[in-house]
């Protein structure tokens, strides 16, 4: 198995964490990509703004996610819409993680380790954020 074919298959654990920062090349990036989609994940890449500011991250995320108009842009709301997404298994690819403060980087692990929480509550529900260093 390819060392990517290992990661994947790690972040399909029940016990993984919601959150995981990565190394991962371009090719390790599709990949990644590639096997997820072939096991029925809904695969988004998101990139964090240039600013990096959590305004800016949210207002991507509800574009990448097409979050409901009435989304908060805070992490409660993040927390809820991204537990509420209709497909069952969900990969976020979030690249350039390094221009959010350090504490919303933080803040957004701690949020997809409860979105992963209450999706693993659910069968066959996985999310999964990947933070591509």
């Amino acid at each position: 198995m390819s060392t990517i074919g290992a990661f994947f298959v790690g972040l399909l654990a029940p016990d993984a964490p919601g959150a995981i920062t990565a190394e991962l090349d371009r090719q390790d990036l599709h990949d990644l990509r590639e096997l997820a989609e072939k096991a029925g994940f809904d695969v988004r890449t998101v990139a964090v703004p240039l600013e990096g500011s959590r305004e800016s991250l949210f207002e991507t995320l509800a574009k990448v996610y097409e979050f409901p108009s009435y989304f908060g842009y805070n992490w409660d709301a993040l927390t809820d819409c991204w537990s509420d997404l209709p497909a069952a298994k969900t990969l976020c690819l979030l690249r350039h993680p390094d221009r959010l403060e350090p504490e919303d980087r933080a803040t957004l692990i701690e949020v997809a380790g409860d979105v992963a929480e209450r999706c693993g509550s659910e069968p066959e529900r996985i999310f999964r954020l990947v933070l591509v260093a």
